[in-house]
């Protein structure tokens, strides 16, 4: 079995770090903090991974395909994980629970990392990867939702 301790030398920077725009609500804000300790408190973080919740509804894809998406993961060589995430709700009315999708969105884009970490990317189908990723969204936000209650 795969040890923390066998991922401790990977990298200077560990952990996750979430940044939020100075224009997303304060009561947002604070549920997705608790939201990232409770995920700081179960799961190890070998490479820092930068979560930015962005004011925005959505993103726009420009990768020779216009499509629209709430959120993505970014990586590159000599540069720590990113993933960007929409923290705006698309209706006009503001969502109550919205911090939840939000919550969400985190989980699915967490998996990429860790995909990419343990590359993943490089053995299996976009299709396949975006298949975990929604499985263990759902997993963990059941699991967090269930301790809050």
């Amino acid at each position: 079995m795969v040890e923390k301790r066998d991922y401790e030398n990977s990298s200077k920077l560990t952990g996750l770090r979430v940044s939020f725009d100075k224009r997303i609500e304060k009561e947002r804000t604070i549920e997705i903090k608790k939201f990232a300790d409770w995920l700081r408190q179960r799961y190890y973080f070998p490479i820092r991974c930068n979560i930015h919740i962005c004011y925005c509804s959505y993103f726009e894809k420009c990768d020779q395909v216009d499509w629209e998406t709430d959120g993505a993961f970014y990586y590159k060589d000599n540069c720590l994980p990113t993933i960007s995430i929409a923290g705006y709700p698309r209706k006009k009315s503001k969502d109550k629970d919205f911090h939840i999708q939000i919550q969400a969105r985190m989980v699915y884009y967490l998996t990429f990392y860790f995909q990419w970490f343990f590359y993943e990317f490089e053995k299996r189908t976009d299709r396949s990867l975006r298949i975990e990723a929604t499985k263990w969204q759902n997993y963990i936000m059941d699991e967090y939702l269930d301790d809050l209650e």
